[in-house]
C-alpha cells in the first residue's frame, strides 16, 4: 500500500483513473508535451522567515504562559506539552537557515524544489503575492494534496515567468480566498501585535 493509496481513499487526492473520467485533466501522455526545452531556472530560499518584533515575542509568551497556567489548573498537562512544542519548533524554524532550493520552468512543466515535477495539466491558476520583502509565485495544484506551490522569485523574473506561466494556466489577479481565509484574515486583522 502506498501513500497515494490512503490519501486517494481517504478524499485528497484523486487515482490517475478518476482524472481520466472526470476530464479534469486534458493531456495526460507526456510524449504530447514534445521535446523538453528548460525554459528557466533558478535557485531562491526554500521558505520565508517572518520576522517579529521583540514586543510581538513578549506578547506571544505571555499568552502561552497565561494559556499554560489554565490549563496547569484544569490539570490539563499535555495540552501544555503541547503549547510548549508548538513554541519550540517555532524558534528553531525561525533560527534555522533557510535552505536554497532550484526550481525549473519548461515546456513540459515545473520542477519544483528539486524534488517533484508537475506536468502542466496538473496544475491549475498561478498568482504572486508579497510576503514581507519577497515576492512569491504560488501555483494551485489539481490534486488537492500539495494544492498549492509557493516559490520565491527574483522580481527581475515576474514578466518572464508570468509570460511563460500565462501560455498554460490561468492567471488571477490576487489571491482566491475561500470562507476560511477570510475569516482568518478578519480575526488577524483585529490583533496586531507588531504595534
Amino acid at each position: 500500500m502506498q501513500l497515494k493509496d490512503i490519501t486517494s481513499f481517504v478524499g485528497l487526492t484523486r487515482k490517475k483513473e478518476e482524472v481520466i473520467a472526470t476530464g479534469s485533466a486534458q493531456n495526460l501522455d507526456p510524449a504530447s508535451y514534445g521535446e523538453k526545452v528548460v525554459l528557466l531556472t533558478w535557485t531562491a530560499p526554500g521558505r520565508v522567515i517572518k520576522e517579529l518584533s521583540p514586543k510581538a515575542i513578549k506578547t506571544i509568551v505571555i499568552i502561552a504562559v497565561s494559556v499554560s497556567l489554565l490549563f496547569a489548573l484544569m490539570q490539563e498537562f499535555f495540552l501544555i506539552i503541547v503549547i510548549a512544542s508548538a513554541g519550540f519548533l517555532a524558534y528553531m524554524l525561525s533560527k534555522s537557515p533557510t535552505p536554497e532550493v532550484r526550481h525549473e520552468v519548461s515546456t513540459h512543466g515545473v520542477w519544483y524544489a528539486g524534488e517533484q515535477f508537475y506536468y502542466w495539466h496538473e496544475l491549475k491558476q498561478f498568482f504572486f503575492k508579497n510576503e514581507g520583502d519577497a515576492l512569491i509565485l504560488c501555483v494551485d495544484t489539481v490534486e488537492r494534496l500539495p494544492g498549492r506551490l509557493f516559490m520565491t522569485i527574483n522580481p527581475s523574473d515576474l514578466e518572464k515567468l508570468k509570460e511563460i506561466f500565462s501560455k498554460h494556466l490561468l492567471f488571477l489577479e490576487s489571491e482566491p480566498k475561500d470562507f476560511v481565509s477570510k475569516a482568518y484574515s478578519s480575526a488577524i486583522s483585529k490583533f496586531s501585535l507588531n504595534k
